[in-house]
């Protein structure tokens, strides 16, 4: 986890005295300061595994609001059948935020590329992939509020800021960051800066791409996506997570069952293979790279232009 946003956890713990933090495998001194700020408040069980979200649950059915801390692969595969059985069964109040660490040499035990694919089918529970310091704030303080579970997967660069303090975000909502007509990056996460820079290289070859930051994966923001995603010839969507099952995959869903959308979708994503064996930890997102991404959008719009010609 990113420093920084030890600060968003420590304002919301300060707010609300329900609220309690556990790890299993967040480093020692990153975890300091929220332990010396919350005494009583903040527990290292050493691991991540079923214990830990048993504890989270009687915490939860005692009426507290506890936080798990945990690296994205831990958190999820390894307590997929508790996160199930015990958290989404009995609709206990738990917020999991799981946290992406880059490989160690050739170790990628602690990166995930397929954990909203895993999450995204248990009920009674909410995913969100926050872009920014600001975006994370706003989905942690309302996982308090909802009556069930949320996962909030952090990844990259999350601790920057990228919106604005005047920037309004919504719990649930899509967030339009740059206005456009020709097509529409829907950026999922901390690749929101990529989409961005995607943007403006597209702007200098004369197309007008709009950019929307979405953190809600489930649910969508079935609203925005209603309202807006049929004015543009194509959407795009961005995400540092596999394109089985993750944040494009839950968009084709959306246009499969819309009755009325026919909008033309491109998605990008990770690679799915093992990071250890072809990958290291900056390349693994090569595929999200502003230019080779601005490259490939231009061509799929001169094939998709060329065939309505």
């Amino acid at each position: 986890m990113s420093l920084p946003l030890t600060d968003p956890l420590l304002r919301l713990a300060a707010a609300d005295q329900r609220v309690v933090l556990l790890t299993g495998d967040v480093p020692p001194g990153q975890l300091q300061p929220l332990a010396d700020q919350l005494p009583g408040r903040c527990f290292d069980s050493g691991t991540t595994d079923a214990r830990l979200i048993q504890q989270a649950v009687s915490m939860a059915l005692s009426g507290l609001r506890p936080i798990v801390l945990g690296a994205v692969s831990h958190l999820t595969t390894r307590c997929l059948d508790s996160i199930h059985s015990q958290i989404c069964r009995h609709r206990a109040r738990v917020t999991l935020v799981g946290h992406d660490a880059p490989p160690r040499g050739g170790d990628d035990s602690t990166v995930c590329r397929h954990d909203v694919a895993l999450l995204r089918p248990l009920p009674n529970l909410a995913i969100a992939c926050p872009a920014d310091e600001l975006e994370f704030t706003v989905v942690l303080r309302a996982s308090l509020s909802r009556t069930s579970a949320t996962y909030i997967r952090l990844a990259g660069t999350t601790g920057t800021r990228i919106h604005s303090e005047p920037t309004e975000i919504r719990p649930g909502r899509f967030i339009p960051v740059r206005a456009g007509s020709e097509l529409c990056l829907l950026a999922s996460g901390d690749v929101l800066g990529e989409a961005l820079e995607a943007a403006r290289l597209l702007e200098s070859n004369g197309v007008e791409a709009a950019v929307v930051s979405c953190p809600s994966i489930k649910p969508l923001d079935a609203d925005w996506l209603d309202t807006n995603l049929h004015r543009f010839p194509l959407a795009v969507t961005l995400e540092d997570h596999g394109l089985l099952g993750g944040f494009g995959a839950a968009i084709a869903e959306w246009l499969v069952d819309s009755p009325t959308h026919r909008t033309p979708l491109w998605r990008c994503g990770t690679p799915e293979v093992f990071t250890g064996e072809t990958l290291d930890a900056n390349s693994r997102r090569a595929t999200l790279e502003p230019s080779r991404l601005a490259a490939q959008i231009l061509k799929q719009l001169r094939r998709r232009r060329k065939l309505a010609a």
